[in-house]
């Protein structure tokens, strides 16, 4: 037997949450964030259960940072849930295209207004817009976007595109090849000489 001197003693159990504040929401309500936190009153939380609620509030998209702090006030146990809120998406706008529709550019942009600002969707469409130009041939393209925020909280989004010039496959050579005819294997090709006229 180990004497009880050398015994690791348990950690005592957290106090339970007297209160929940929250600092920084003004789009989102107090209640909301709580609600999304899963945190409750005269809950003991333990670490996982402030992780958990920090991976909710992420999750939710609505929120660029996240940070969850706990204190004694009183002799009672307040949880501080403090929320940076992520903007909001307003319009978006293309411009410097001229050789391709902007119909067909904007059917790659997936970004929904006056939602919370998907970073992720706003990249994913200035990939989109490359790949494109580049399918088309256009491999000099380039594509970047511009972020203007705006004073009713919104952010507008901006493709701007420098399209350069198309660049033409003349000819197709193929070398090496005794098995196959050469307009078959060019006939089977992605990238295909384009004609004369």
């Amino acid at each position: 037997t180990v004497p009880l001197s050398a015994q690791e003693s348990p950690l005592p159990a957290p106090p339970p949450i007297d209160s929940i504040l929250v600092e920084g929401a003004e789009r989102v309500s107090a209640g909301q964030v709580v609600a999304t936190s899963g945190l409750v009153l005269q809950q003991r939380p333990s670490y996982r259960d402030i992780q958990n609620a920090m991976a909710a509030l992420f999750r939710s998209g609505q929120y660029d940072d996240v940070q969850v702090d706990q204190r004694m006030s009183g002799g009672k146990s307040v949880v501080v849930l403090r929320v940076v809120e992520r903007p909001l998406q307003g319009t978006f706008d293309v411009t410097g295209n001229s050789k391709i529709a902007l119909r067909d550019i904007s059917d790659r942009i997936r970004l929904i207004e006056n939602r919370p600002l998907d970073r992720v969707a706003v990249a994913r469409a200035r990939f989109a817009i490359d790949s494109l130009y580049r399918d088309r041939g256009y491999f000099a393209a380039r594509v970047t976007v511009r972020q203007e925020p705006q004073p009713d909280g919104r952010v507008l989004v901006f493709y701007d595109i420098v399209e350069g010039s198309k660049i033409v496959v003349a000819k197709v050579q193929v070398e090496g090849d005794s098995a196959f005819a050469e307009g078959d294997i060019v006939g089977q090709m992605r990238t295909k000489p384009e004609g004369f006229w």
